[in-house]
């Protein structure tokens, strides 16, 4: 498990089946848009560090919200391929899920910075077995693993996880950056998105 100094975890989240998202605000600088830079998410036999930023501008490394979004969209794509429909509350929740997750991508690449310098994003096979095509994303040298299996079955980082990261990253966002249109639809359909996934928000500690 990451050592986590208490005074440096800003706020607890937590998945439908109680794996948790920690955001911390270790090395943050004042002049940053979020007050947070690293999530340690919970794979299920350890917690895993992920530095997230708005854009390439806002911190000097870690995914953008417009990589994660991808990456949200590629797993739920697997998922739904690998026949985990079911999984994700049916398909009209399936549907609701695409639909918000395609707008938020949009409302992404938007931004006036979009990506710049960021790192493009790969997708590869991991050390378990798996229906699906891929399990681990990859930027540069940073590695997301996500579970052989949907509903956080397994060890690794769940769909949901991500899409709460994501949902924090904007609701702080908007406030760091008020004035940028695309921060506000992005927000909005991550977290319809959010909750077509899992039924509710993600519940706070």
């Amino acid at each position: 498990m990451i050592d986590l100094d208490d005074r440096d975890v800003l706020l607890t989240r937590r998945d439908a089946a109680g794996r948790f998202v920690i955001f911390t605000t270790t090395d943050v600088q004042p002049s940053w848009p979020v007050p947070w830079w690293v999530a340690v998410l919970d794979t299920g036999s350890d917690g895993i560090g992920v530095p997230v930023r708005l854009d390439h501008t806002a911190a000097p490394d870690g995914w953008t919200a417009l990589q994660l979004i991808e990456v949200a969209m590629a797993r739920a794509e697997a998922e739904v391929a690998g026949g985990s429909a079911c999984d994700m509350r049916g398909m009209r929740a399936v549907a609701a899920l695409m639909i918000h997750l395609a707008a938020a991508l949009r409302a992404a690449r938007q931004s006036p910075v979009s990506e710049g310098a960021a790192e493009p994003v790969g997708f590869e096979t991991g050390s378990e077995p798996s229906r699906f095509g891929w399990t681990v994303a990859r930027s540069g040298e940073h590695a997301l693993p996500f579970c052989p299996e949907a509903g956080g079955v397994g060890v690794g980082v769940t769909l949901e996880q991500v899409l709460i990261v994501l949902d924090q990253l904007f609701q702080d966002g908007v406030i760091g950056r008020s004035l940028e249109a695309w921060l506000w639809r992005a927000k909005r359909h991550v977290a319809l998105a959010l909750a077509a996934l899992s039924g509710s928000p993600g519940k706070a500690d």
